[in-house]
C-alpha cells in the first residue's frame, strides 16, 4: 500500500515538474521574442548604433574604438574632408575585441573604403572586464556569424545560455522600452562630450598594465583585423588619440601594435601627445575624452593629415561595390 502511494506521489511530481519546464520554456520564448522584436525596432541608443553597425552600415568610412572613438571624430567633418559617407561605430565601455567583431561583421556586406581605429593602449593588457562587455553583441549572435567567435570569448556556456531567447536582452528591458520611445539618432553614432577638464586630477582607476601581461587574444584580433584590410584594400588608419595631460600608458602594447603593424602598409598614429592638445583643459572632459571642440579640431587634424599623404593600399573598389569582400 505504501509503495502504490509512493508511486503516485513519484507521478504527480514528475507531472508537475514537467508541467513547470514547458511553462517555463514557453515564458522564455514568448518574453524573449518580445524583447527581441522591440531591440531591433530601437531608433536610437547604443544599442541602436551596435545594430547599425553589425547589421546595416555600407559606409565609406568607419570608425571602430571605445567611448574615445565614439566623441573623438565627427563623422560630419570627415565626410567632407575625405568625401562619402561616415559612421561612427566606437561603443563606450568597449575594447579593440568589440570593434574587431563589429569590423568583420560590416566586411561581410562590403569593405569600407577606410576604417579608423582608435586604440587604447592599456586594453591590450589580460583584464576579465574586457570579455564581460562583449555582452553587448549577444543580440546579434543568432543571426551574425561573425560576431560569433567573439561572443564564445566569453565562457565556453555561452551556447548552452543562449538557448534561452531572454538572456541576450537581460538588463536591456528599460533602455528597450526607452529608445522605441525617442526621436530617430541623427548623430551617425558620434556622442559629443561637454564642459572642461577638471583639475587637479584623481590617479587613474584600473592598472591591469602594471601586474597582468599582454592578452594574446587581443593581439590576435589585432593582427586579423589588420590583415583583412590588407586583403580588402582598406585605407587602415590605427590611431592612438589626444589624452590628458598627454600620456598613454602601456608602452609595451604600443610596441608589440607597430610590430605587428611592420611589413604592412600601415603604420601607428600617435597624438597622445599632440602639442595642441597637451595640458590644454579648453580641450578635453575628462582625463580620457575630447570635449566637442577637442574632436572637432582633432577630426579636422586626421583629415589633413589623411589628405596629405598617399593612400597606404592600392584600393579595389569592385570588391566592395559587389558585396564580395570578406573576412578570414
Amino acid at each position: 500500500m505504501a509503495s502504490s502511494s509512493t508511486s503516485s506521489s513519484r507521478r504527480v511530481f514528475f507531472a508537475k515538474l514537467v508541467v513547470f519546464a514547458l511553462v517555463t520554456i514557453g515564458l522564455d520564448a514568448g518574453v524573449g521574442s518580445l524583447l527581441r522584436h522591440y531591440y531591433f525596432k530601437q531608433v536610437a541608443g547604443l544599442n541602436y548604433r551596435t545594430t547599425y553597425a553589425v547589421e546595416q552600415s555600407r559606409d565609406d568610412i568607419i570608425i571602430l574604438g571605445s567611448s574615445r572613438a565614439q566623441a573623438h571624430y565627427v563623422p560630419s567633418i570627415l565626410e567632407s574632408g575625405l568625401g562619402g559617407t561616415c559612421y561612427n561605430a566606437g561603443r563606450n565601455g568597449q575594447s579593440l575585441l568589440y570593434a574587431a567583431a563589429v569590423h568583420h561583421s560590416i566586411l561581410a556586406r562590403q569593405a569600407p573604403r577606410v576604417v579608423i581605429l582608435d586604440l587604447i593602449p592599456t586594453d591590450f593588457f589580460q583584464y576579465h572586464g574586457h570579455y564581460d562587455r562583449l555582452a553587448a553583441l549577444l543580440p546579434y549572435y543568432k543571426d551574425t556569424e561573425a560576431v560569433r567567435p567573439f561572443v564564445r570569448l566569453r565562457s565556453r556556456l555561452e551556447p548552452v545560455k543562449l538557448l534561452s531567447r531572454i538572456y541576450p536582452f537581460n538588463s536591456l528591458p528599460l533602455q528597450i522600452i526607452k529608445y522605441n520611445l525617442v526621436p530617430p539618432a541623427q548623430d551617425k553614432g558620434f556622442i559629443a562630450q561637454h564642459g572642461r577638464i577638471r583639475l587637479p586630477l584623481h590617479p587613474p582607476k584600473g592598472r591591469a598594465w602594471l601586474v597582468n601581461g599582454l592578452d594574446p587574444q587581443m593581439l590576435d584580433a589585432f593582427t586579423e583585423l589588420v590583415a583583412t584590410c590588407q586583403e580588402n584594400g582598406i585605407e587602415l588608419y590605427p590611431v592612438i588619440s589626444p589624452a590628458f595631460p598627454g600620456k598613454m600608458f602601456g608602452e609595451d602594447a604600443v610596441s608589440e601594435l607597430e610590430r605587428i603593424l611592420e611589413g604592412t602598409p600601415y603604420r601607428l598614429w600617435n597624438y597622445a601627445d599632440h602639442p595642441e592638445f597637451v595640458l590644454n583643459t579648453e580641450l578635453f572632459s575628462d582625463r580620457d575624452h575630447l570635449n566637442q571642440d577637442g574632436a572637432e579640431a582633432y577630426t579636422k587634424i586626421v583629415v589633413d593629415r589623411i589628405n596629405a599623404q598617399p593612400a597606404p593600399v592600392s584600393i579595389d573598389r569592385r570588391a566592395s561595390l559587389s558585396g564580395t569582400a570578406k573576412p578570414k
